[in-house]
């Protein structure tokens, strides 16, 4: 996916090089260069985005959470929960470090996985 998302990049910098040397209106210019520099923008989040999901999936891939305790539950934020934060988890049965469990925080897809399974 990465590929074809640079390939969309480099065909949004031809064409603001385009706009850039061909559009008259300043205002339409600086408005069509602006929206391409958005999406190139956002479509390079999405490249790092994958990049990072790729990596945390080879590590959730080798481990299993057990135990998870959470804390800051409020049912009436369901369903996003999203004061809801890991205070203790094991992994093949060995206690997570703070740094571990933080590292279980910041990774609101499996936070938020590990948390549907916690509730039921």
């Amino acid at each position: 996916m990465e590929n074809k998302i640079q390939l969309i990049i480099d065909y949004i910098n031809k064409n603001i090089n385009t706009i850039d040397n061909f559009e008259p209106n300043a205002f339409c210019q600086g408005f069509a260069i602006g929206t391409l520099e958005t999406i190139k923008t956002d479509l390079q989040t999405l490249i790092e985005k994958e990049k990072f999901l790729k990596s945390d999936l080879k590590k959730i891939s080798r481990v299993c959470y057990t135990n998870v305790k959470f804390k800051g539950i409020d049912h009436k934020d369901y369903p996003d929960y999203c004061d809801a934060y890991i205070i203790y988890a094991e992994s093949n049965g060995v206690p997570l470090t703070d740094d571990e469990i933080e590292e279980l925080n910041d990774n609101s897809f499996l936070k938020y996985s590990l948390l549907t399974d916690y509730l039921h």
